[in-house]
């Protein structure tokens, strides 16, 4: 039988496919910690600004601003980083689908040539059969 000559192409592309999802994998998790801080931080707004509510020293009042200040800073930077890695994932998954277009076309191609041979292979046997029929029908007319 015929060997499909492409067979190392066909892992590459496996292969790349693989490493393109693992990416995409590692930038989901990284999403889903920036996701993680930034809902702690939104707590942690939420609770400075009850706290502030509850100052009385003008002082104390002044750090907690200035704290409660810092945090919106943090939170809008989580925010951009996430934009990012949302990006990110968008190009990842574009990169992943190229690479599965890629894969499958090479398993459609192997498909076909394994269909092929198959073709051939029942060609050539029903030709063997055909001459071993017309054999013992020219023995029996002897």
């Amino acid at each position: 039988m015929k060997k499909f000559k492409l067979e190392t192409l066909l892992k590459l592309r496996k292969n790349e496919e693989n490493a393109e999802m693992i990416k995409l994998s590692e930038l989901k998790k990284i999403r889903e910690e920036q996701t993680d801080m930034l809902v702690e931080k939104e707590k942690e707004l939420r609770k400075n600004i009850e706290d502030l509510r509850n100052v009385k020293d003008e002082f104390i009042a002044q750090n907690a601003e200035n704290y409660i200040k810092q945090i919106i800073l943090d939170i809008d930077v989580i925010k951009k980083e996430i934009d990012v890695t949302d990006k990110k994932i968008e190009e990842q998954k574009i990169m992943l689908n190229n690479a599965s277009v890629n894969r499958k076309k090479i398993e459609e191609f192997k498909k076909r040539f394994l269909e092929k041979i198959k073709k051939e292979e029942e060609n050539k046997e029903n030709k063997n059969l055909e001459e071993f029929a017309i054999a013992i029908f020219n023995r029996r007319r002897r």
